[in-house]
C-alpha cells in the first residue's frame, strides 16, 4: 500500500513540476513566492525561524522588522 501512495505521491510532483517548467519565468517566479509565502503562514515552526534570526542578529531590530526579515526568508525559499 504504501508503494502505491508513493508512486501517486510521485506522478503527482512530476506533472506540476511539468506544469510549472511550462510557465513564463516570471510566473514561475510569482507562484514561487505565494507558496512560500502560504508556508510561512501555515508551517508551525515558523517561530524556529524568528529565534534563529533573532540570535543571528543581535542588532537592536525591534521584533516587527525581525518578523518581515522571516517572511520574506520564506518568500525567496519558495522561488
Amino acid at each position: 500500500m504504501i508503494e502505491i501512495a508513493d508512486s501517486l505521491g510521485y506522478w503527482a510532483l512530476r506533472s506540476i513540476h511539468t506544469l510549472v517548467r511550462s510557465l513564463p519565468v516570471e510566473a514561475a517566479l510569482h507562484l514561487g513566492k505565494l507558496i512560500g509565502l502560504a508556508g510561512f503562514y501555515f508551517v508551525k515552526r515558523r517561530g524556529i525561524a524568528y529565534a534563529d534570526m533573532k540570535a543571528a542578529l543581535k542588532s537592536p531590530q525591534d521584533e516587527r522588522q525581525r518578523w518581515r526579515v522571516v517572511k520574506n526568508q520564506f518568500a525567496h525559499l519558495g522561488q
